[in-house]
């Protein structure tokens, strides 16, 4: 996984978004492909992790750029830099693995090893889901809103900001809203029979986890990064650390795998509110004042319009389609009617533009 994000981050870098996604693409299918093959010949589970290793393996020797790692940089201070950079950077990536796998450890103290499978399969699919495709937003805007940092300040930052703000906005709220209204869908379409019944239960709290965590880490966090303050961001993780550990304590005797899951939805939406709120010290978050309850209306629409096509009479490929396009028709609705992300503003200028431009 190291050799493969390291191959996502040269062809990011050096602007080349065709070889990143035959990256990405090509390791997922690769993976899945390995993965059928080893499970089928009897290698179980240990099959299907070396199967992942050889699909990122693959991936980067077929589509992966050459790094140009022949020349040694000698700037000390530079050095320095970097490591007092990057030191609380990684440390906050230690601190995030604790809430992504210790309530992991606690169900199966707890509950027993067999309680964990339902539970890791809903928290891993929503997590490759609704987190992958946030992060590609951000590491489309990333590189663009560095350089408009180091040009030009928190006022050219804040301008190239929108894109990502935008697409945070629009997204993560309709991908949360289709996993939790959807989560008996999913389960049954994707997952085995023995974990379903879990999976269907924590995967709603997992989606809003999911969707808050990558505002925070793709979006609030930037904020942090612009201004080097990655020891602050280390404070807020570790913060969401022990608040998941303390929570998992008290909430998983009571309500089981439930209760991990909302230990998680509140460590990362505490953590989301410590990214919000010292990192709006140096201006570069868009002035956007309604965005939040905008987003509450938004994912609400979605939910609201998927549980009113039942769940009984609409089972299978065809009902799951059917309550798709409900939560997608309730999504567009609430855009519009809220003018969220400034959608239907957007819309007006532009018709009204084009328009001029026909008289």
């Amino acid at each position: 996984m190291g050799l493969y994000n390291l191959g996502l981050q040269i062809a990011n870098v050096k602007g080349e978004p065709n070889r990143y996604g035959l990256l990405t693409a090509s390791r997922g299918a690769l993976a899945l492909i390995f993965a059928v093959c080893f499970v089928r010949l009897g290698f179980g589970g240990i099959g299907a992790v070396f199967a992942s290793a050889l699909a990122s393996i693959a991936s980067v020797t077929f589509f992966g750029t050459r790094y140009q790692g022949n020349r040694r940089h000698t700037n000390s201070n530079l050095r320095r830099q970097i490591i007092a950079y990057g030191l609380p950077l990684t440390l906050s990536y230690l601190a995030i693995m604790v809430v992504d796998m210790s309530d992991r450890f606690m169900i199966a103290g707890w509950m027993g090893a067999s309680s964990v499978s339902g539970y890791a399969a809903a928290y891993d699919l929503t997590q490759q889901t609704i987190g992958a495709t946030l992060n590609v937003f951000f590491l489309v805007c990333y590189p663009r809103i560095t350089v408009e940092w180091e040009a030009g300040g928190a006022l050219r930052a804040r301008q190239a900001m929108i894109p990502l703000s935008k697409a945070m906005l629009l997204v993560a709220p309709l991908l949360a809203g289709l996993f939790v209204g959807l989560a008996t869908n999913i389960t049954q379409l994707v997952l085995g029979s023995a974990v379903q019944p879990e999976a269907a239960q924590v995967m709603p709290w997992i989606a809003v986890a999911i969707a808050i965590a990558s505002i925070k880490v793709y979006y609030l966090d930037v904020a942090l990064q612009l201004a080097k303050g990655t020891r602050l961001q280390l404070g807020i993780t570790v913060i969401m650390a022990v608040l998941n550990v303390v929570l998992n304590v008290i909430l998983i005797p009571r309500l089981g795998v439930v209760g991990a899951a909302i230990s998680t939805t509140a460590a990362f939406s505490s953590g989301a509110i410590l990214s919000w709120w010292f990192g709006r010290r140096w201006g570069v978050f868009p002035d956007r004042k309604r965005d939040a309850m905008n987003m509450t209306l938004v994912f609400a629409a979605v939910v609201f319009s998927i549980y009113w096509v039942s769940t009984d009479s609409h089972a299978g490929i065809v009902g799951t389609l059917l309550r798709i396009f409900a939560g997608l028709t309730g999504y567009v609705a609430a855009i519009v009617i809220t003018n969220h992300a400034e959608i239907r503003a957007g819309f007006w200028r532009k018709l009204k533009s084009n328009l001029i431009n026909i008289k």
